[in-house]
């Protein structure tokens, strides 16, 4: 019977393990209530990309608008932070939310892809809690942005299909 329990006690502590280590603990005990997001950096040497940058932005924005889970800054609040470095804590205290979406555009050169790096930040602790990589044409690049609010509210614990029909609006 010993054998018995420290096998079933072994199998616990793995299965707690792995659960834990699978999202990160402490995001499943946070309700992020309130986002904004932060104007992508161009990290191209071609100027022109800024429209892309700022366009993205305001779709992503309006994305996670549209996922009707957040509280969301308008693009016109978060101006002020364009192309400045501004630490979580102020991003907390001047806009008042609970996490912010950052990242960068960067155009491939001699190429006709580009590589979005998005990342979903709390603003309490600064802690980067979800990141990733979109490599895009420059035809596919602008649909991202229902990607990108469906792979946040897919991670954040919640039903990211269940408001697709309206992200598929925007495309």
């Amino acid at each position: 019977i010993t054998g018995f329990l420290t096998i079933v006690g072994v199998a616990f502590w793995v299965w707690y393990s792995l659960g834990s280590l699978s999202r990160g603990s402490e995001i499943n005990n946070k309700i992020f209530k309130s986002i904004a997001v932060l104007y992508l950096d161009n990290q191209s040497n071609d100027s022109k990309d800024d429209y892309i940058c700022s366009a993205l932005t305001t779709r992503i924005t309006t994305a996670f608008s549209r996922l009707g889970r957040f509280k969301v800054k308008a693009r016109t609040d978060v101006l002020e932070f364009k192309n400045k470095i501004k630490s979580h804590k102020e991003i907390r205290e001047i806009l008042g939310v609970d996490a912010y979406i950052e990242g960068s555009l960067f155009k491939v050169p001699g190429n006709n892809k580009y590589i979005a790096n998005v990342s979903f930040i709390d603003t309490e602790t600064g802690d980067n809690i979800w990141a990733k990589e979109y490599a895009k044409t420059a035809e596919e690049i602008s649909n991202i942005s229902n990607i990108i609010a469906s792979d946040v509210a897919q991670f954040l614990g919640g039903d990211e299909v269940g408001n697709l029909e309206i992200l598929n609006d925007l495309v």
